[in-house]
């Protein structure tokens, strides 16, 4: 018989047309070629008669070199084909979770196959195609049998897949969330489950969706720092990741509405070697991408030789600068070098702390020994008087562990000495307990720990090195505030801890404490003799200190000075501009009377100066609940040359703990399973979370 099949007048004889499993085609039958199959279901090697009735007599076949027209791409039976402008989809499932990918409708179907083949192992060969197929006038009619399951579902239209796709990129880069997330199976399986329509991206997609994240976020910052600021204040601070140095630069302003701003402009490797040059080279080229020329006015980092040189050598960049030493970190110098003097004692605290931190027993032990301490129920089972180990003014109301003592971390001392003397009690009850213990190593503990037990006149020290420190403790986080302005407490903070070594040297006993508060005494007199007339203007700023009652006659003649002439060359050219900005979104209390009387007071003809004005107003005691920013926000306008000076003065950060809490971040960044990361992808993940806050209502 003779059959004709459309296209190209091809002629095809043959009796039976069969499908060969092995090479997944269709053809005629050829008795000349005899090609056995290994496989062993008869039903993997089927032919069709005239009738087109199925005859499974007959298991050899032979191949056409073309599929026969008709005959659509083996991809199809996996790619869900989109009508009326629709993408494609594949419906491969695995573990009952739908790939999902999206294709255009004009994709290829050699991509559609390379999709297949590198995501999911399918090729053509191990591809499940038709197992019936019925060639009638020309056209093949094919019925499927394929072991993976499709559901019909329509996927979401373009903007609605690009909205959820964006609240997946702000979920992996707030939560810190590696890449591979989107590709666990258990985590598709769960998204599969709650919206069937949304398709996950893939990698690379979604490293794409980060990069065009940030680029908006860039934009946003550029739009703000030019709308919204008149200066800008920087700290920066260098650290190091799997052998790869980073630089990490913030930036911190006010703006017209007298709302503290904080945003990260980069971080980004920096190469060998730091010196000073290069770091400067660095920040001027960071500066000149943000168009800031001429809007710097304050650089804070610490103490580093080659940072301090880095200052001083913007200046060959044209970035006139002044520098800020940071004052957390000054302070705990001076601190460090005092604890110098008793390094013996120390060392004998440390060894104590050791035995505790070090071994997991030890930490259960006297995790065991407060419980019993705060039920008090002693007696019944050790034999001694509780009162001996008890102390009466102690309260085991939570469970104390001790801690390393890290040199690199501010306070790390004074939280050691806080805890051991917490768990005073709990120690020495701990170590009767050991040695009453029949099994030698644990009896052996015992009579170690016993040696190392301080004995009273040390728990002395350890009580007035408490007493000592804890002012320093205090000011050292208060300086690390970022939500409030901090450059105007810094001064009267360091007076008040000069202060406190004076008085705290005539109530302590201890030579040794007497002695580290000398040698503190003398390091903070040798790094704050000078305060600079710069942190003096934000305290005279601070209406809680306006009065500069902490530092001399001639300093504070200085900084009223400084504002004598500011206020003279204003009146010369006239008016100041009026930085008054109302925020109709504000609800606050002050808000609301900025809204009804901020521009209608009158303010009676007076021949006082601004500054005069200034003076007379009563000062603000430490202790009401005052806010500078707030303050400036309601009075600008009746001190227009001073509020201008506020927002200037006041976002100088005291400190460049922002870079520090910035590397925090970044070391939850780049772990063990995620030290592969470019410095790119670390710059646009930590730009993105860090820079989270900025919105278009901050325009």
């Amino acid at each position: 018989m003779k059959r004709t099949l459309k296209g190209k007048n091809k002629e095809i004889f043959a009796k039976k047309i069969t499908y060969n499993p092995i090479t997944k085609k269709f053809g005629p039958e050829d008795d000349s070629s005899n090609i056995e199959t290994e496989l062993s279901d008869p039903e993997d090697n089927i032919t069709v008669n005239d009738s087109g009735q199925s005859d499974e007599s007959n298991s050899n076949s032979t191949y056409p070199a073309k599929r026969p027209k008709g005959v659509k791409s083996w991809v199809w039976h996996y790619i869900q084909k989109g009508n009326h402008g629709e993408k494609n989809k594949c419906l491969v499932k695995k573990n009952d979770i739908i790939c999902g990918r999206l294709f255009k409708t004009k994709t290829s179907t050699d991509n559609l196959a390379n999709h297949l083949r590198t995501e999911h192992q399918i090729n053509e060969k191990t591809a499940q195609l038709p197992k019936l197929a019925d060639i009638s006038t020309g056209k093949v009619s094919i019925q499927t049998t394929i072991p993976v399951s499709f559901d019909t579902v329509r996927p979401y239209d373009d903007g609605t897949q690009n909205d959820i796709d964006k609240d997946l990129v702000d979920w992996i880069v707030d939560d810190l969330q590696p890449f591979t997330t989107i590709v666990n199976e258990k985590f598709r399986h769960l998204i599969s489950h709650l919206n069937k329509r949304y398709a996950l991206p893939s990698i690379s997609k979604l490293k794409g969706l980060i990069f065009n994240n940030v680029q908006e976020k860039q934009q946003l910052l550029a739009q703000l720092l030019h709308d919204s600021m008149i200066s800008t204040n920087f700290t920066t601070d260098e650290w190091t990741a799997y052998h790869r140095p980073y630089i990490g630069i913030t930036i911190h302003w006010i703006s017209a509405n007298f709302e503290l701003h904080q945003a990260l402009l980069t971080i980004e490797e920096i190469p060998y070697p730091h010196t000073g040059w290069n770091i400067a080279q660095k920040l001027a080229k960071t500066f000149d991408n943000w168009g800031l020329n001429n809007r710097i006015f304050v650089g804070v980092s610490d103490n580093a030789a080659n940072v301090t040189k880095a200052m001083s050598d913007l200046a060959e960049f044209e970035y006139e600068i002044k520098h800020i030493r940071c004052a957390a970190h000054t302070i705990q110098l001076s601190v460090k070098k005092g604890l110098e003097v008793i390094k013996e004692f120390l060392s004998q605290v440390s060894k104590l702390n050791n035995f505790l931190v070090n071994k997991d027993k030890h930490r259960e032990s006297l995790r065991k020994m407060q419980e019993i301490c705060h039920s008090k129920t002693i007696l019944e089972p050790l034999s001694f008087d509780d009162n001996e180990l008890i102390d009466q003014n102690q309260s085991f109301n939570h469970i104390v562990e001790p801690i390393r003592d890290v040199i690199t971390r501010w306070n790390s001392t004074f939280k050691v000495l806080c805890h051991l003397n917490e768990l005073k009690a709990a120690i020495k009850l701990l170590i009767t307990t050991l040695k009453s213990e029949s099994v030698k190593d644990y009896h052996d503990d015992g009579i170690l720990l016993e040696s190392l037990f301080l004995n009273d006149d040390q728990w002395n020290i350890v009580d007035e090195l408490i007493i000592l420190l804890k002012n320093f403790a205090a000011a050292t986080e208060i300086f690390g505030g970022s939500n409030y302005p901090t450059l105007s407490l810094t001064y009267p903070i360091i007076s008040n801890l000069f202060q406190h070594l004076t008085l705290t040297k005539r109530k302590v006993k201890s030579s040794e404490v007497i002695n580290v508060c000398d040698e503190i005494y003398l390091s903070m007199e040798e790094k704050w003799t000078d305060p600079g007339v710069t942190g003096l203007i934000a305290s005279f700023l601070d209406l809680r200190f306006k009065d500069l009652t902490f530092v001399t006659t001639s300093q504070r003649r200085e900084v009223h000075t400084h504002f004598k002439n500011l206020i003279s060359k204003n009146q010369q050219n006239q008016q100041p501009e009026n930085f008054l900005e109302s925020s109709s979104s504000s609800t606050s209390k002050s808000s609301a009377l900025l809204l009804l009387f901020g521009n209608t007071q009158i303010v009676k003809p007076t021949n006082k100066s601004e500054l005069d004005k200034y003076l007379e107003l009563p000062a603000v005691s430490i202790f009401e609940n005052y806010d500078p920013l707030e303050w400036w926000k309601v009075n600008q306008n009746l001190y227009p040359t001073l509020a201008h000076q506020a927002r200037i003065y006041l976002a100088i950060p005291s400190t460049s703990v922002p870079c520090e809490r910035l590397f925090s971040v970044a070391g939850n960044t780049i772990t063990d399973r995620r030290n592969r990361l470019v410095p790119s992808t670390v710059y646009n993940l930590l730009f993105l979370k860090e820079n989270s806050h900025l919105t278009n209502n901050n325009i």
